[in-house]
């Protein structure tokens, strides 16, 4: 199943029902309407703290650097606009779908009501379509011209592979190089691609910005169908699924489970929001969760 431009464009009017807490800090260099955290100049002094990698050198507080022999960098606040960044797993994991569409058509249309409800409210766009073969990168813009960018980027044909090991990690290393200290990103996926090397990258992103997962999922990888032998395919090869065995449906359904809670517990122990939508969930009240 496929996703047209024109669904992804009429997402707009829902996307009208979603609002971005005004508690995220927005650290971007452009200015614009949030109320931010940015680590340089701006208009009024916050506080003096410990200088990472990255802050601006001309904040450094020469006086508290020389009297605790460790440099220390001037915090002020200052309105700035956000960029946002909408990384969507394309990987063939992704194109599979029992229940009323495919995960890649969740994740699309997820992406495209996070991109209107962003610009609404004056937020640049950008974005990381990735799978195996390709990926499309687009550094934030604003306005409705940024949102039609990465509409169209998901839109584009993808070749399906098995060769997926490395897909999120690749992302997220490209991620790094173009975001600026306070970015939004949102990481639609199943994370199907999650190893430690991609769980390195997204710790050392949520250092300098605020990250939220959107883990899509199908009832079919959470719970067996009911007893019985069924046909399956990947639209290259064939098998069979035989789901007589309670023991099979009770292991299946806890590997699951496990996963899930993998994943909730590496984003809660890094302060980082999540929140699992399934395939036949309704999105924009799922969405809602997670920008409350």
């Amino acid at each position: 199943m496929k996703v047209s431009l024109e669904e992804l464009i009429q997402l707009r009017w829902q996307a009208r029902s979603l609002s971005f807490s005004s508690r995220k800090k927005a650290m971007a260099i452009m200015g614009g309407s949030h109320h931010s955290g940015f680590r340089g100049h701006g208009m009024d002094f916050l506080e003096t703290r410990r200088y990472l990698p990255g802050d601006d050198v001309r904040a450094i507080d020469w006086r508290v650097t020389a009297r605790l022999k460790k440099t220390h960098t001037k915090v002020f606040t200052e309105e700035r606009e956000r960029p946002i960044f909408i990384l969507v797993d394309y990987s063939s994991s992704m194109f599979f779908g029992t229940r009323k569409t495919f995960k890649s058509v969740i994740a699309a249309k997820a992406a495209a009501l996070l991109a209107w409800a962003a610009v609404e409210q004056g937020d640049r766009v950008g974005g990381l379509v990735f799978s195996s073969d390709k990926s499309y990168q687009l550094r934030p813009q604003g306005g409705r011209h940024g949102v039609l960018r990465l509409l169209n980027a998901l839109i584009q044909p993808i070749s399906v592979s098995n060769d997926d090991k490395s897909n999120l990690t690749n992302a997220l290393v490209q991620l790094r190089r173009v975001t600026h200290p306070g970015s939004l990103i949102f990481i639609i996926s199943d994370f199907q691609s999650m190893d430690k090397q991609a769980e390195k990258h997204l710790t050392k992103l949520a250092r300098h910005n605020h990250i939220m997962g959107l883990f899509i999922y199908d009832q079919m990888e959470k719970t067996l169908p009911p007893p019985g032998t069924y046909d399956i395919t990947n639209g290259q090869q064939y098998g069979i699924i035989n789901s007589n065995s309670k023991q099979l449906q009770e292991n299946y359904q806890q590997q699951f489970e496990q996963r899930d809670s993998d994943l909730k517990t590496f984003f809660q122990q890094r302060q980082l929001q999540f929140v699992s939508l399934a395939t036949d969930q309704e999105i924009v009240e799922s969405i809602k969760v997670i920008l409350a």
